[in-house]
């Protein structure tokens, strides 16, 4: 096993919401800007503006990001919540993406990354979010707490105020209903097993979703160290999502909305039995009748229908073996894994050999 193999397993193995440069300089990536460039030429007047440059720039804004308001940021810097990584992947000529680039240049005057102070930053993505929700491509979950919240009423209550979701007093006009942990666990085990869901295949490659962390820590691997069952394709969802009190403790300790996916309670309480029936039936876990929105205002890709069992095959150094779902017990669904061992060489980091994930399959933010 080569040197440069085992530290980019060790860089996936931590999983990191960092961004790979070489995949924003790649070909296929930079292309993704042309429609961007010509709108931004045009409303800018800056006609020598490149579409590497656009892409170069956008790397830099991602990682400002997660810099400024990610995990590792100080808590007491923390100001807004970090914003869903799918705004920066909306490639559309008039799409959030266009908004965020031109913004920029209105604060900078310039397409090229401005290095200035933390402080600096901190209010050019204050004027990013901003502008998103006068746009209405940034919204804010309604959120209703179920009784089996219990205890932690009070404690949810502060998060979910602080990061700007609003609480109803109905079910029926919120777009997530938070229940309690399962067995009434207050706190989530220091060491658990890793789960993935495949999201897309890139020939050789596989971009793949980590359980219980943000999609901006999404990562492309080399699809022979892991045999997922077949992705599933998407499938229309509908609110109101179903989610775990996890999901709103998960919200505070990354500062970002969390895929609702990962945080599906496995039973449901009597104000909830109509999804019940929806999964005896063989339905989505988050139900399957309309198109639907999530709180942040981006469309999901779906689950399958029926929960089977799912089986990857992975050299020795890594198990993707067991198949139990993580908080029921019960089997996982096709298109998911569960990795109980991230050991050395087992994931590549090949997004610089084939891009991102097209535009339609990377829009998954926050829930």
């Amino acid at each position: 096993m080569s040197a440069d193999k085992s530290n980019t397993a060790r860089h996936h193995s931590r999983k990191t919401a960092d961004v790979d440069f070489k995949a924003y300089q790649s070909d296929h990536q930079i292309q993704r800007f042309g429609p961007l460039r010509v709108r931004l030429a045009e409303d800018t007047k800056v006609k020598d503006v490149t579409e590497g440059q656009l892409s170069l720039l956008t790397a830099h804004l991602i990682q400002c990001n997660e810099d400024t308001l990610g995990r590792r940021a100080p808590l007491e810097k923390r100001e807004i919540t970090k914003l869903p990584v799918r705004l920066f992947r909306d490639y559309s000529e008039s799409g959030s993406l266009y908004h965020l680039l031109i913004t920029y240049w209105r604060i900078f005057h310039r397409f090229a990354f401005h290095q200035c102070s933390p402080s600096d930053y901190l209010r050019m993505l204050k004027q990013f979010q901003r502008v998103l929700v006068e746009k209405g491509y940034l919204t804010y979950p309604r959120i209703f707490l179920n009784d089996s919240v219990g205890a932690e009423i009070t404690a949810l209550k502060r998060i979910l105020l602080k990061h700007k979701a609003r609480l109803v007093d109905s079910p029926d006009t919120a777009t997530h209903i938070v229940h309690g942990m399962p067995g009434g666990e207050l706190e989530c085990p220091e060491e658990e097993p890793e789960y993935i869901r495949g999201i897309e295949r890139q020939t050789s490659f596989v971009l793949v979703h980590w359980w219980y962390y943000p999609d901006s820590y999404d990562a492309w691997i080399d699809a022979n160290e892991v045999d997922l069952p077949e992705i599933p394709p998407p499938r229309p969802r509908v609110t109101p999502y179903h989610v775990t009190s996890r999901f709103v403790r998960d919200l505070e300790r990354f500062n970002e909305w969390m895929n609702v996916l990962d945080y599906a309670p496995d039973e449901l309480s009597s104000s909830s039995s109509a999804i019940g029936e929806k999964r005896k039936a063989g339905q989505s876990e988050q139900g399957d009748a309309k198109r639907a929105k999530t709180g942040e205002g981006d469309e999901r890709r779906s689950i399958p229908a029926t929960p089977e069992p799912a089986v990857a095959r992975v050299p020795s150094d890594v198990a993707f073996l067991k198949t139990r779902a993580p908080e029921s017990g019960g089997p996982l669904p096709v298109g998911y894994a569960e990795c109980t061992s991230m050991a050395n060489g087992s994931l590549l980091n090949a997004s610089h050999m084939k891009g991102l994930a097209t535009g339609d399959a990377a829009l998954r933010g926050a829930g």
